[in-house]
C-alpha cells in the first residue's frame, strides 16, 4: 500500500492511498490538544482520496508513474 500526505505550511491538506477502502488514519492536531487541552480533544478519523485525484503536480513531486 503507498499512501501520499499533502502538506502546505504545516498543515495536513490531503491524504491519499492507493486502496482507500482499506485504509482509514487518524489525525491528532498538538496544536488544538495544547490550546483546548487533551480532556477536551477529540481526534478525527478520516478516509483518503484514491490516487485518482492526486493532482498532478503532487503526484510527480511524489515519484510516482502513472
Amino acid at each position: 500500500m503507498k499512501i501520499v500526505i499533502e502538506v502546505s505550511g504545516g498543515v495536513v491538506q490531503e491524504v491519499y492511498c492507493d486502496s482507500p477502502d482499506r485504509l482509514e488514519y487518524i489525525l491528532v492536531d498538538w496544536d488544538d490538544i495544547k490550546d483546548i487541552g487533551a480532556d477536551n480533544y477529540q481526534s478525527s478519523s478520516q478516509t483518503c482520496l484514491p490516487f485518482s485525484a492526486v493532482p498532478e503536480e503532487t503526484f510527480t513531486a511524489a515519484g510516482l508513474s502513472a
